[in-house]
């Protein structure tokens, strides 16, 4: 008589999102850190990196990193020490304007002088002896050294969301079938690559997101969201149907600053004033010069200047989110010419007899001619006549 004996394995897997792949971790940003794919890979917060919004204007739906001290650490776990196939998937905002060799999206293992250990890094780079422009570059590390494969084309620290996909392919036991790909938006960057083969894992080290492998530094500048790892190279069609998941990101609107000027150029006597007001949507504004301006408010002034003066209002208004805000800026003026008082003479002493009469005149000049003239009333004065008197 023949047993037979069946063995039921039953394999509790990670969370999909609709590509047809368990995802090893899985870090939305949702207000943390933690890995919502459900296999416990939370991270934790460094350096002061705080929740912004994301593609879709979500608020605290992304993390934004200072690229100071900003990372987040994820615990060593065999489970993401991919040796084999694997991709990582993940959206980056960034507008880097100061050229850098490396600003580290992610990265995992141990840099050494010939990267002897199992890791790899995923970076914006802008190499200084070619066009500047920040690509996307992806060194998988290996017993001889880095490969990279590095995107050609435009500059991605442009302020605008984008969408990455690393792919590691290797059958086991098989060099000759090492390749990596790099998708950008959607679109193959970087033909298959020949890489060397790994060392045996030794590696201990974890995961850093916004900093460089081992904690070398490269921290990054920019928000990183929806980061996605998978023990398993992706095709192109799930690649695809990562970067259209939820529509791509929205288009801000254009930023667009209204600045108008309640008065207008005007004429006043000194010791007079003005009341200066800015109208418009502007978040912050500041006047120029402050000399004799008073009752300073964020939209208003009261001008007395001694002399003719030009005022300026500079209008500022800041929109959209970190790490990219966008700052319009108007600038409109106003000139206040001041009039000096005039001054007057009445010539020399004059002596009378009493009873006599005698003709009195008043000599004006500086000021801004043409003149208006009033004498004091006086019982003794007759016959009024601007300049002469009687």
């Amino acid at each position: 008589m023949r047993t037979i004996a069946i063995v039921l394995w039953i394999t509790l897997a990670s969370i999909t999102t609709g590509q047809g792949q368990p995802m090893a971790a899985f870090y939305p940003f949702n207000g943390n850190a933690n890995d919502a794919s459900g296999n416990g890979h939370h991270g934790t917060v460094h350096g002061g990196a705080v929740l912004v919004a994301d593609r879709f204007g979500n608020p605290l739906s992304a993390y934004n990193f200072d690229g100071v001290n900003d990372y987040i650490s994820i615990p060593h776990s065999k489970a993401l020490a991919f040796r084999w196939s694997y991709s990582i998937s993940l959206w980056f905002k960034s507008c880097i304007t100061t050229r850098s060799v490396g600003r580290t999206l992610i990265s995992s293992g141990i840099a050494t002088a010939s990267y002897k250990e199992f890791g790899y890094t995923i970076e914006l780079r802008d190499p200084t002896d070619v066009t500047p422009g920040y690509r996307i570059a992806f060194a998988p590390h290996v017993s001889a050294g880095a490969n990279d494969a590095t995107s050609s084309g435009n500059d991605f620290a442009d302020g605008r969301w984008h969408h990455v996909v690393m792919v590691y392919d290797w059958a086991p036991g098989n060099p000759a079938e090492q390749k990596y790909r790099c998708y950008v938006d959607g679109v193959r960057n970087h033909k298959d690559s020949m890489v060397n083969s790994f060392d045996s894992l030794t590696t201990t080290n974890g995961i850093w997101i916004g900093q460089g492998i081992s904690r070398l530094g490269s921290y990054f500048t920019g928000a990183i969201d929806d980061i996605r790892l998978y023990d398993t190279a992706l095709n192109e069609s799930q690649v695809q149907n990562l970067y259209h998941e939820g529509g791509g990101p929205i288009t801000p609107a254009a930023n667009v600053v209204s600045l108008s000027l309640k008065a207008s150029d005007t004429v006043i006597c000194q010791g007079r004033s003005v009341q200066l007001s800015a109208l418009g949507n502007a978040t912050q504004i500041s006047w120029s010069p402050t000399t004799g301006l008073s009752s300073i408010t964020p939209t208003t002034a009261i001008a007395s200047p001694l002399t003719t003066t030009t005022y300026k209002v500079r209008a500022l208004r800041i929109a959209g989110d970190l790490p990219c805000q966008d700052t319009a800026q108007k600038i409109d003026s106003i000139r206040i010419t001041v009039r000096q008082p005039p001054k007057v003479e009445l010539g020399f002493t004059r002596y009378v007899c009493l009873g006599d009469s005698i003709t009195i005149g008043a000599n004006a000049s500086d000021g801004a001619p043409p003149y208006r003239y009033q004498w004091n009333p006086h019982p003794l004065i007759s016959s009024r006549n601007q300049l002469l008197q009687t």
